[in-house]
Parts: structure tokens; sequence; C-alpha cells
């Protein structure tokens, strides 16, 4: 499975390189293309160590040789795109089809309906009517958005805007990436212990550790199956 990684100058953009690391321990083949902002956060060095893979930036955007036309031949490698994290900035430009560096051309150029975006930044600034409107865009055009996380931010704020963990993009990514044997069935699945009272003081009840049925749960999901788990305490 190839994955595409676009990355752009967030504060949070040490944390892709955990992601990229992370997928690299999956077994996908990756390559990396980088944002002029990105790469003045981080080297290009920095993710070739960590992901094994070849990483693009602006000044390869132009690099054609023997044909091999760096945003087009990108785009038809790719499997699945993935922009973590993505600035306001980017996901403007991919919302209105501006193509003004290698990344933003790559997207433009990329055919398939598996792409995710993962918006990363200050509260207000996420919150802003604008970028709404850009990331709703990005949903009609069949991208997958993950939500950021509320917490506390770099810039000291609290509120929507956080970079999340990376092994919800990978699962995400996994989520995209596998075939729907389960497409349009809905599943009941059950999970953890429960308990069914005897008497007004006892009750008939189960030592689950609810592990196998959130598994199930997972799997199904990844399958494209609607899911409604029911879970005791876990």
């Amino acid at each position: 499975m190839n994955v595409l990684v676009g990355v752009t100058g967030c504060i949070a953009i040490y944390k892709a390189v955990g992601l990229v690391s992370l997928l690299r321990k999956q077994g996908y083949d990756l390559r990396v293309v980088m944002t002029e902002s990105a790469e003045k956060m981080v080297s290009k060095d920095v993710f070739s160590a960590v992901g094994g893979c070849p990483v693009y930036a602006d000044q390869d955007a132009f690099s054609i040789s023997d044909g091999w036309i760096p945003h087009t031949e990108l785009s038809k490698w790719a499997d699945i795109l993935v922009i973590a994290p993505a600035t306001a900035n980017t996901a403007s430009k991919l919302a209105h089809g501006i193509a003004d560096n290698l990344l933003s051309l790559t997207c433009l150029a990329y055919e398939k309906p598996t792409r995710i975006i993962v918006p990363a930044m200050n509260v207000r600034m996420y919150e802003n009517p604008v970028t709404k409107r850009n990331l709703d865009i990005l949903k009609q055009d069949g991208w997958i958005v993950l939500e950021p996380e509320i917490g506390h931010l770099a810039c000291g704020e609290t509120g929507s805007g956080r970079y999340p963990d990376n092994e919800f993009i990978l699962e995400a990514v996994r989520i995209a990436t596998c075939k729907k044997l389960f497409s349009g069935q809905k599943l009941l699945i059950t999970a953890g212990p429960t308990s069914e009272p005897l008497d007004p003081v006892r009750v008939l009840t189960n030592r689950s550790s609810g592990k196998t049925g959130y598994t199930l749960a997972t799997v199904a999901k990844r399958l494209g199956a609607k899911v409604c788990l029911i879970s005791g305490p876990v």
C-alpha cells in the first residue's frame, strides 16, 4: 500500500515525524511532500530518515527528467493521500483549486477517493467561518476531514485545533483503504460486562474485559459496516 504524506508548516509538524515513523512500522510504502514553510521547521533529512523514503519539496516541482513529472507521477503512485498536519492556508488552497506548490499540484492531480486531511491550528483560526467553509467544501469534494482535538494548544490557548493522536490517523488510513465487505450492513455488537438484576440486592454479571467486542466493532467499521456498540463498564 502506497501512502503519500503531505506535510505543511504547522507547529504540530514534529508530530508528523511520528506519523511517518508509525506508518513505516506498519509496512506501508511511503513518499513525503513538504511545503516551503514545512521545510523551515523540519528538514527533509528527518522525514527521509524516519520514513526510509524519498522526500519532495517545492524545488522538486519542476525537476523533470526522463518524462518523470513529480506531481503527476506522485499522484498516480499513491493509493492514499494524507495531509498531516494541514494549515488553514493549505486547506483554503485545496478547497479552491489553487495549485502553487508541489503539494497542492499533487492534490489537484490526485483522482482517487482516498484522501485524508488533518487540520491543526489555533482555536480562533479553526473556528473562523472561512476555515469552516473551506473544510465543508473539502468534505463535499470527498475529502475525509479528521477533526482536531480539544485541548491545550502550542500558543497557550485551550480549545479545538490540536493535532490528534497518530494512532487515530493510522486507523483512519486503515478504514479508508480497507475493502468494504460489509458496506450497507448494520451490526449490533455488545462488549464488556453487563448485569441483570436477580433481586433488589444481587445481579448476574460477568468479568468480560470488552476487548473482543471493541476489536470486532473496529474491524467491522473498517469493512464498511454501520456499527452500534453497546458496552458495559470497561
